[in-house]
Parts: structure tokens; sequence; C-alpha cells
């Protein structure tokens, strides 16, 4: 494909919102799409990702070093639009961004529990450092020392403050997460 208007040949358009729901081959659950790539093969035609080959097709250059492109949240939520204008490009950062101001993450249990898992990872705790930390009578001072954390990695623990720590969903949730029946 090498035009707007082969690409669009190729979708069913939705007219309640606009979506160019692409009828051809998909990956994974995204568009998968023969068209001159200009950011790794200098324009020769490859199969890319449909909104990476939108991209390429309506800028006719490469995509910005470090850049993504990604459905313009609040405009569009299909996975499968290839509708130019529900189209953004930009960095991580500014990707990121933008799902978190559009709220699309918000309450994906799944992503949570991968981000918490992560900050678990990440933390200068572990998660006995964590439960002694709670449960401990010593000072934070000496808690820090000992565990040779910082005093403000205690004080948040104790506070409730370290949110990869923090409980997922309702009262059960530990025990489903864990595989055990209420």
């Amino acid at each position: 494909m090498r035009t707007l208007d082969e690409v669009k040949g190729a979708c069913r358009v939705d007219d309640e919102t606009g979506c160019w729901e692409w009828t051809g081959a998909v990956d994974r659950g995204l568009p998968k799409v023969y068209a001159p790539d200009f950011t790794r093969a200098g324009g020769d035609m490859r199969v890319q990702v449909g909104r990476r080959a939108l991209w390429h097709i309506v800028h006719g250059a490469p995509l910005p070093r470090g850049w993504r492109v990604y459905a313009w949240p609040g405009r569009c939520t299909s996975s499968t639009c290839m509708n130019p204008e529900h189209t953004k490009a930009g960095t991580t950062a500014q990707w990121g961004r933008d799902r978190a101001r559009s709220d699309q993450l918000k309450g994906n249990v799944r992503v949570l529990t991968h981000l918490r898992r992560l900050g678990q990872q990440r933390s200068a705790l572990s998660h006995e450092a964590y439960v002694e930390v709670i449960a401990s009578d010593e000072t934070g001072a000496a808690l820090a020392r000992r565990l040779k954390v910082s005093e403000s990695t205690v004080s948040k623990a104790r506070r409730g403050r370290l949110v990869c720590f923090q409980p997922l969903g309702g009262l059960f949730s530990g025990l489903i997460q864990q595989g055990a029946r209420p």
C-alpha cells in the first residue's frame, strides 16, 4: 500500500466512531500492512504494524528516533483503527502522559498488577523487609541503618505510601491472586 486511499479501501469505515477498521492481516490484535518503511528500510516495501505503516504512507519520511506511533487517546480505543486522524506520534514519555490523561489504564487490573510487580523488583525493600518494617517497634532511623535503606523509604512503608506494596482490588484479591479459594 502506498496511498491513504488504498489503506481506506482495505478498511471498514465506522460512521459512528470515524474509525477505519482494518480488514486485512492482523497479528496479536494489530494490523499488519505491506507499505514503504522509511525508518528501517529506506523506503523499501515491508510488512509493518498498521499505525507505523500509516505514518510512513502519510509523511513519506522516517519516524524520528525514539518516537512511537499510537492511537490518539480520547479519540480512538480500537487497536485496528487506521484513520490517520486517530493516530498520533511522539516520544515514549508523551505516549505515557497521553495514556495517563485519558484514563485508559485506570482500573485495568492486569496492567496494575504488572506495574506493582515491576515496582517491587525496583524497590529498595524486599517483600519480607517491608513486612518487617510494618511489624517492627524499632525507630525508623534504626531500621533504615539495619536494612540499608533510606529513612524516607521506611517512613513511606509505615505510612502505606509505597504504592508497589499496596493491595489491588477488594477484600479477597490477595487470595484470588495466589490461587486460593475464598
